[in-house]
């Protein structure tokens, strides 16, 4: 029987690679995830940082040992305005506890153009309630 070749079949190629990778990157349909939407109207305050953060680290997801424990992929954070590219701390995923009626408003960089300079600007990811005037309690990591 012939092995099959990479090189003369490029689909078969990209479907191993699909197949492979999809237990290594992040939430998908496969892994429980917290459940994600847009910050509020008005989110916590961005940073205004140097650079973009570095690529996402891809992470190996450790068995889920409890049933209401969801997986959070893990991101680069910045802690102080005006930061180094190097300055980037990674925080790694986790299965977590979200309280109930919160969900996870994951951290972004973006260009800010509506001011007179244009800014990189981070803000962190942050636990909002779908309830409007309620409060999210700490998300607790399982164990």
């Amino acid at each position: 029987m012939a092995r099959p070749s990479f090189r003369k079949n490029p689909r078969l190629a990209f479907a191993v690679i699909a197949s492979l990778s999809a237990g290594l990157f992040g939430c998908q349909a496969s892994v429980p995830c917290v459940p994600e939407g847009p910050e509020p109207d008005v989110p916590i305050p961005p940073l205004e940082v140097a650079a973009f953060p570095p690529p996402t680290k891809v992470e190996v997801i450790p068995l889920r040992r409890q049933t209401d424990c969801l997986w959070q992929d893990g991101h680069w954070d910045a802690h102080a305005r005006l930061i180094a590219s190097d300055e980037w701390t990674w925080r790694p995923g986790a299965w977590v506890r979200v309280p109930e009626g919160c969900y996870y408003a994951p951290p972004h960089t973006e260009i800010e153009q509506n001011t007179p300079r244009r800014r990189l600007i981070y803000t962190r990811g942050a636990y909002y309630p779908y309830e409007p005037g309620t409060t999210c309690p700490p998300v607790e990591e399982c164990r």
